[in-house]
């Protein structure tokens, strides 16, 4: 349960201060949703019934997946989550 809420209330340090947009987005609600499925299994191995459910929930009150901002973000979410569970570097 740590776990889920150290994920899900983690915020990268600056994610505010950029606005704009970015010229070619790597993340969507499909290619994050695919990165969540990829990363799921590590939480369920540890008891989890609903790993990423607050980031499900994020992804679809996301309005603009193009802005600079909001790609920093989940940028951000992913190179830690995939450096906490799968020991990756992002």
């Amino acid at each position: 349960m740590i776990v889920t809420l150290i994920i899900l209330a983690w915020r990268p340090a600056g994610f505010a201060a950029e606005a704009g947009k970015s010229a070619s987005p790597k993340w969507a609600a499909a290619t994050v949703e695919a990165e969540l499925k990829r990363l799921e299994p590590v939480l369920k191995e540890l008891g989890l019934k609903d790993p990423f459910g607050r980031a499900r929930q994020l992804v679809g009150l996301e309005k603009d997946w193009t802005s600079a901002q909001t790609q920093k973000m989940w940028q951000s979410r992913i190179d830690y989550w995939r450096a906490v569970l799968l020991d990756e570097e992002g």
